[in-house]
């Protein structure tokens, strides 16, 4: 700008200083590492994840009144039995979990609150070593049945899908809480289901590589509405759950 004859230039200069916030994730400095096994003589290695859980100290109110909590923030896998979880400096809870075992907190409890804190400091390892339940093998029980086109009876190729439908998460073996057959050339099959667990069948032919989409998603027992499929619980072999296949309805443009 031109001020009295004089010409005038405005500067402004800006500085960038980036700085931790207090609470963010800091260098990894210091260790948390063990060994998980089986309890009794189980001759086998533990396979899971390890996750350690910050203790984060928050503000309430502007009264400064302030309350401890927890949050997930890193994870390690359990390889041949050991794990080693690399941390920055902090206060922190155990969790180990895995599909053959059941989950818990260092030290041998299920609860969060009850978890001992680890306090890890720079430039050292502290140790959390585990002895876990290995999850009771469950009862199989095999289920068979037909999918077929409900008008020709003709066998149709598909792959038949069970989801378990439960609310207790440790009541189903995750190895069994969704499980998949293909039927055979005469549209059979035969699955093998975890006894005692509700599960939803479905044949939804979009799942098969080049299949055709002239059928319908089909759920047992004879509906198209997963709201209203009827839950599957055998506690013993069970034949007859078959999925009659409607065909999509036609329309001549």
């Amino acid at each position: 700008a031109v001020i009295d004859g004089k010409e005038v230039k405005a500067i402004q200069l800006v500085e960038l200083v980036i700085k931790e916030k207090n609470g963010g994730d800091a260098q990894a400095c210091g260790k948390i590492k063990g060994t998980v096994r089986y309890d009794g003589a189980v001759n086998e290695a533990v396979t899971g994840v390890v996750t350690a859980w910050r203790q984060e100290v928050v503000k309430k109110d502007p009264n400064g009144t302030t309350t401890v909590t927890y949050r997930p923030v890193y994870k390690a896998e359990i390889i041949n039995g050991s794990y080693t979880l690399m941390l920055p400096a902090g206060t922190y809870k155990v969790r180990i979990e895995g599909a053959n075992f059941t989950a818990e907190w260092f030290d041998n409890v299920v609860e969060l609150a009850d978890a001992k804190d680890i306090v890890v400091e720079c430039n050292t390892i502290r140790e959390a070593n585990f002895v876990v339940n290995a999850r009771p093998t469950p009862v199989l029980v095999v289920a068979e049945g037909r999918v077929y086109d409900a008008v020709s009876n003709e066998p149709v190729k598909a792959l038949v899908v069970f989801e378990a439908r439960t609310k207790d998460a440790n009541a189903v073996d995750a190895r069994y809480a969704r499980v998949v057959a293909e039927t055979r050339a005469d549209g059979s099959y035969e699955i093998k289901l975890q006894a005692g667990v509700n599960y939803i069948g479905v044949v939804n032919m979009s799942l098969m590589k080049n299949a055709s989409n002239q059928y319908l998603v089909e759920y047992y027992n004879n509906t198209h509405d997963a709201a209203q499929a009827t839950a599957i619980n055998i506690t013993a072999n069970t034949n007859g759950i078959d999925f009659p296949m409607d065909k999509r309805e036609a329309y001549n443009n």
